[in-house]
């Protein structure tokens, strides 16, 4: 059952010695006055899908002790104050996904566009461990300093505007089972990470060599990106791969034979690239067709009898 309301306004001492607020997933619409203080210290704040102003909630300001933080598809349409990072030094998980957010984050020299860049000052966030910005309008690059989260188990940076290279130091994150961009573990000798979605976003280089040694990755997708240059060979050691995509980049040369390695493969997108040469033979890819050549500059040559998969 759904709570259905259009104003919940928090104004009474009476919540003084609240310390958990779980609302989420109701059709509410909160509104709260621009001097509204919050009578109560909470450590858990879930807002999910409601519907706050499209300002930045700023009575966030007071709430200092926050471990979880849920302010995901609320309708947010605004910068990130500079405060707003400052004040999550206990944080453990934290969730502003699908909103439209921009603007000034501290340790910026530049914004570009009015949009707003990731800080890089993550080596103050110790206790981190879930941190979801999916669906904004956050650009710049990934900051290196995030290969301090020791603590980090899950990063969701899927479709917003990231460009650059990705930091090597997001190996240090031993913890790291859940990269996004979706579920992943980069450079984790722990097989935890399961699944890697840094799609749409526009971050450039090679795909790094490193994603061969993620032996328990389940699903790869780096579409929608610029990487350029081959498809790493170390992709054939990855046995539990269900899932690639990595279309609509500039990636070059042949698709590798050590692709056929991959017994469990059963979404395999490689199109609009720029490959060339023969499609690997192997069990799964068998049943592959010539979509996965669509956009090659060079002609893909098929070795094996095509049937209709993707």
């Amino acid at each position: 059952m759904k709570i259905t309301a259009f104003v919940l306004r928090f104004c009474t001492s009476e919540l003084s010695l609240l310390k958990e607020l779980d609302l989420s997933d109701n059709l509410l619409s909160l509104t709260f006055g621009t001097s509204w203080i919050p009578p109560f210290q909470l450590v858990k704040l879930g807002l999910g899908s409601c519907k706050l102003s499209p300002s930045f909630p700023s009575w966030l300001q007071a709430l200092s002790q926050l471990s979880f933080l849920d302010i995901s598809d609320a309708g947010i349409d605004d910068f990130v104050p500079d405060w707003f990072w400052n004040k999550l030094q206990f944080i453990r998980d934290l969730d502003m996904s699908c909103n439209s957010l921009k603007g000034t984050i501290p340790n910026l020299t530049t914004v570009d566009d009015g949009q707003g860049k990731l800080p890089d000052c993550w080596e103050h966030l110790s206790f981190l461990q879930f941190l979801d910005l999916r669906n904004n309008k956050l650009s710049g690059k990934i900051p290196q300093s995030m290969g301090s989260l020791a603590n980090l188990e899950a990063l969701v940076l899927r479709n917003n505007n990231f460009f650059g290279e990705l930091p090597l130091t997001l190996k240090n994150c031993s913890n790291l089972a859940l990269l996004d961009g979706q579920d992943y573990e980069f450079w984790n000798p722990e097989n935890l990470l399961k699944s890697i979605d840094l799609s749409s976003n526009d971050l450039t280089g090679e795909v790094p060599k490193e994603v061969g040694h993620l032996l328990g990755l389940v699903s790869l997708n780096l579409s929608r990106n610029n990487f350029h240059g081959e498809i790493p060979s170390g992709i054939g050691n990855l046995s539990s791969l269900e899932f690639l995509d990595l279309s609509r980049n500039n990636l070059s040369g042949s698709i590798p034979s050590t692709l056929s390695n991959i017994d469990r493969l059963g979404v395999l997108d490689l199109s609009n690239n720029n490959l060339s040469g023969r499609i690997p033979w192997g069990r799964q890819l068998q049943t592959f067709d010539a979509s996965c050549s669509e956009g090659n500059i060079e002609n893909i040559e098929y070795v094996f009898p095509i049937t209709s998969f993707l």
